[in-house]
């Protein structure tokens, strides 16, 4: 007679769960990852009776992370006197476009320390006062606003009219960008745009993924950056999760969208929106190559 299989605890399971999700962060995994097939058999081996997280424990856990961690930069920052700013565009392979803004300050050991502030993604269609608008949001909520000594930006008309005057500090032309402007000039290396309906900036960095199975479970989280932290994640996610932990053949990939006070209406089609700053799309956009180039 085989003894009867012992199921793990919930607290156990909560432990490896925070771990698999730290996982999933820190190297940019599918919310589906330690649901797969292969993986199962992995985790079912090296822990028997553990399945790992599904879709809706990593969704909902992630709003509450993202929360804890603005609070932390915002608390780091709460004692610093000068800071520095950089930000820089990205494109996907989708034409999605992404801004990021860092800060850079030194400590009182003067150790060089840098938190990014804001990700978000928005359309091709931006303008300087798209942009000016954003940072400012940013550093206001934040309180940062008159802490900034700097920002350092690439050469795009957008961004240097975005950045002019003082509010910002000095603003300083990207080092790294010039020189791979000029390099690519001398060689004659730009891409040539396919159709005017894919134009876009030249500074923005192209990102150069190729598609996979796991594009269906790159998803985008609306969160509330003054919302108050919960730390109450129900014992009904895990129970839900420990139910089911030796029917190999279940996926709960699919589990239905959860909507909670940290995340809430998610689809893959939809927007990262700040509480404050709404980053939809605006007419007038300029092509960024050719302003750097004349």
């Amino acid at each position: 007679i085989q003894p009867k299989s012992k199921l793990i605890s919930i607290d156990e399971k909560k432990k490896l769960d925070e771990a698999a999700i730290e996982a999933i962060v820190q190297d940019s995994l599918p919310f589906n990852h330690f649901q797969k097939s292969g993986m199962k058999i992995f985790l079912s081996v090296i822990k028997y009776g553990y399945q790992g997280p599904n879709r809706k424990t990593v969704r909902k856990r992630l709003g509450i992370l993202y929360q804890q961690r603005r609070a932390f930069i915002k608390k780091q920052l709460s004692s610093v006197l000068h800071i520095s700013l950089t930000t820089d565009v990205w494109k996907s392979p989708n034409n999605e476009f992404f801004i990021c803004l860092t800060c850079h300050f030194l400590t009182s050991s003067y150790v060089n320390e840098s938190f990014i502030l804001s990700f978000r993604r928005f359309d091709d269609k931006h303008t300087g006062q798209k942009f000016r608008s954003f940072i400012d949001n940013e550093l206001r909520k934040m309180n940062l606003k008159l802490k900034v000594s700097s920002i350092t930006t690439d050469g795009g008309s957008d961004i240097k009219s975005a950045t002019l005057g003082t509010t910002f500090g000095m603003r300083l032309s990207c080092a790294a960008h010039n020189l791979n402007l000029v390099v690519k000039n001398a060689l004659w290396l730009f891409n040539k745009t396919k159709s005017k309906k894919f134009k876009s900036s030249s500074n923005t960095t192209d990102s150069k993924q190729t598609d996979s199975d796991d594009d269906d479970d790159d998803e985008a989280i609306s969160v509330d950056d003054n919302e108050e932290v919960h730390e109450d994640v129900s014992d009904d996610d895990y129970d839900s999760d420990i139910s089911d932990q030796h029917d190999f053949s279940k996926d709960d990939s699919t589990s239905d969208i959860l909507s909670d006070e940290n995340a809430s209406d998610i689809s893959d089609n939809d927007e990262v929106e700040d509480d404050d700053e709404d980053l939809s799309p605006l007419n007038g956009s300029k092509q960024r190559q050719n302003d750097e180039q004349t």
